[in-house]
């Protein structure tokens, strides 16, 4: 089986353990969270920065999935649907945090320009991470999603309420500070990157 099989089996799995937790069946919500409790921590804790809070916000998110399950809500497409709820729960707990004076809202307006990206295969370094978190966060969730998640542009779009060219101006501008914060680390000075959309 190829890995696109897999990821199809995966998605069509997804929506199948919903189905069926919105018909009642219990176990298929333990099989939801056993495949994306994992990646949706990273996603939140990348966010967050803080653990303990990061795992109380996946709790969170997948109580809200439990909850609209119960309710007979099955979404057409699960991930895309399920990183909304995780980023409308990180948006609630900075809201809160805000009114308690405990961080800042960090929103900004979105630049314009084209899509710089770096290659995907430097995504899991330490050095890579730690830049990440230098990113503004609607930035640094825009970059999350793309790759690491590994979702297209209008998955994003739809993840996070924007127009799909307001989230490719997301990836381009959080990639490009992320370029410059590299280059000024690297003693030699050289990074290289290269120009694409990637998947639309």
């Amino acid at each position: 089986m190829s890995e696109s099989d897999g990821a199809d089996r995966s998605i069509e799995n997804d929506e199948a353990s919903m189905r069926e937790l919105a018909e009642g069946n219990h176990h298929a919500f333990d099989a939801l969270v056993f495949r994306h409790h994992r990646s949706l921590f990273g996603y939140i804790y990348r966010l967050v920065l803080h653990e303990r809070t990061a795992e109380d916000l996946v709790q969170e998110t997948l109580m809200r999935v439990f909850q609209q399950a119960e309710e007979g809500f099955v979404p057409e497409r699960f991930k895309p649907w399920l990183y909304r709820i995780a980023t409308n729960v990180c948006k609630d707990h900075w809201k809160k945090a805000s009114t308690r004076h405990e961080r800042p809202m960090e929103w900004l307006q979105e630049p314009k320009g084209e899509v710089v990206t770096f290659a995907d295969r430097h995504a899991d370094r330490q050095w890579l991470v730690e830049a990440l978190h230098t990113l503004s966060i609607p930035n640094r969730m825009a970059l999350y999603l793309r790759f690491y998640q590994d979702l297209t542009y209008g998955e994003i779009a739809e993840v996070l309420d924007l127009p799909i060219n307001t989230v490719k101006s997301r990836v381009s501008r959080g990639l490009k500070a992320l370029e410059n914060h590299l280059n000024e680390a690297n003693d030699e000075g050289g990074w290289e990157c290269e120009v694409r959309t990637g998947r639309a």
